[in-house]
């Protein structure tokens, strides 16, 4: 886990620290233990503007995924293909064909989980839903569908994150399905 993916640990260590040394002073009226417990507070703060500062590899991709499904939402075709690595043409071409095939509102991205590995060539794996109002271009209107998805995605010589692969799960069991892929072929 990188520093940055969370600050709660800092803040509960810098917490403790504060109400062990203000318990202390309050017993032995030492000066330095109150400045200490004093000292927390900036240094609390200063903890949260740092970790605010640092944009971590999972919170980029985490951001990268949001900004396809809301260019998605907007039917923003080369935005769309954009993401979608260079070296995944079956991917980009199935891209542009679900923005001009598929509409998607109301969407809520929710149960997002990345995991980043790699050293020389970070890569990421991400599992998350999506459910959203979907309307085919041959097909009646489908509200609130849940889906599930899990996606490789490969940091690229430019620094972003593009998208390498994506799977489409059955939302209960998990399993891989082509439901997607059907409309939209």
């Amino acid at each position: 886990m990188w520093y940055g993916d969370t600050i709660w640990p800092t803040l509960v260590a810098l917490g403790t620290v504060a109400a062990i040394t203000g318990i202390l002073w309050w017993d032995y009226r030492k000066p330095a233990f109150l400045v200490v417990a004093i000292l927390c507070i900036p240094a609390a703060v200063t903890a949260v503007v740092i970790e605010r500062r640092i944009v971590t590899p999972r919170e980029q991709v985490t951001a990268r995924l949001e900004k396809l499904i809301h260019d998605f939402e907007r039917q923003d075709e080369n935005a769309v293909v954009e993401a979608v690595s260079m070296r995944s043409p079956e991917i980009r071409s199935l891209a542009t064909r679900a923005v001009n095939k598929v509409t998607i509102a109301d969407v809520r991205l929710t149960d997002i989980n990345v995991e980043v590995s790699g050293e020389d060539v970070l890569r990421a794996r991400t599992h998350f839903r999506v459910t959203a109002d979907v309307s085919f271009s041959q097909l009646p209107a489908m509200r609130r569908q849940p889906t599930r998805w899990k996606a490789t995605w490969e940091q690229e010589s430019d620094g972003q994150w593009r998208l390498l692969e994506i799977d489409q799960l059955d939302p209960l069991t998990g399993e891989s399905v082509h439901e997607a892929r059907q409309y939209v072929n």
